[in-house]
């Protein structure tokens, strides 16, 4: 999530991500917050793929404060 360029810049508060495991529970994704980028720990969130394997993962978002504003802006950090 990304905030507006004049803010007001957003809080790990303002928003709830959440991933849905593979038993169907949504599991709460803890959230940091630099310049106003809220992002998840990629380290926590990092996979190891062998050749051919897929990865789909599912995410839901709830803004939790009605002054949030931001934009959606998925990113994927790929591992060598």
């Amino acid at each position: 999530m990304t905030s507006p360029d004049t803010g007001p810049f957003l809080e790990p508060s303002d928003i709830k991500v959440e991933r849905r495991t593979g038993h169907g529970c949504w599991v709460a994704v803890a959230l940091g917050s630099q310049t106003g980028t809220l992002f998840t720990d990629l380290v926590g969130a990092e996979r190891t793929l062998g050749a051919g394997e897929t990865l789909a993962e599912r995410y839901r978002v709830t803004v939790l404060s009605p002054e949030a504003g931001g934009t959606v802006e998925p990113r994927v950090a790929l591992y060598g």
